[in-house]
């Protein structure tokens, strides 16, 4: 299946699970969790597998902790192909990540975000290398009650940022956070054809279901 080279952002509800050690000078936090349903993604929503994320796609990614992916306010932490002062590790949660705040500019203004709770969120960048649509038993698309398609993520090729954010894309359902995120061209290009091909269906239903009724009453 062909790899999604474009960069892809996604977000989670992370309350009240960022937060600052204050002994340490630590901000601990998860930048994604395993089978979380995502927010409406544009007419479909997504779950990560735990198996979409290990030890050796961190050891090949150059990531970043920025403030809500934004590299021009400056760097919080940083792990360097598995190494540096951002420390990601993966549990049965997701992908869990800390570092300790410096007295830069950055890590200050972070610092003040948390503590008035402008921030409570987390997300991270990537790209994908493998996912699936999630079918009903008979093959057919499935759809949730509020007419969504759901993807599934089952490997990332790399990630770029993990970044304490203010909106998120991976959202408890009480939430009525808006979101707004990238999504890749491919992604919407199937989503579109499944619906299509949705459309398809149900109209072949109906016509087969009157096609019924008019042998039925003898309707010509």
């Amino acid at each position: 299946m062909k790899d999604f080279e474009r960069l892809q952002r996604r977000s989670i509800d992370d309350t009240p699970t960022i937060n600052v050690d204050e002994k340490s000078n630590t901000v601990v936090g998860y930048a994604l969790k395993f089978n979380t349903l995502s927010c409406d993604l544009g007419g479909y929503i997504e779950t990560i597998d735990p198996e979409a994320l290990d030890d050796t796609i961190i050891r090949n990614s150059d990531i970043f902790a920025l403030i809500n992916h934004n590299e021009n306010l400056g760097v919080l932490a940083r792990s360097r192909y598995g190494k540096g002062k951002l420390k990601l590790s993966i549990d049965n949660v997701g992908l869990r990540y800390e570092f300790k705040l410096s007295d830069s500019p950055v890590c200050n203004q972070l610092r003040q975000y948390l503590d008035d709770e402008i921030i409570t969120k987390s997300s991270f960048s990537f790209t994908i290398d493998k996912y699936e649509w999630v079918n009903n038993a008979d093959g057919s698309e499935y759809v949730d009650d509020n007419g969504l398609q759901r993807l599934r993520i089952k490997r990332f090729n790399q990630l770029y940022d993990v970044s304490p954010v203010f909106e998120p894309a991976y959202q408890d359902t009480e939430s009525a956070l808006r979101c707004e995120n990238t999504v890749d061209n491919h992604i919407i290009n199937e989503l579109n054809e499944r619906q299509s091909n949705l459309r398809t269906q149900k109209q072949l239903r109906l016509d087969e279901y009157y096609t019924k009724i008019r042998k039925k009453y003898n309707i010509k």
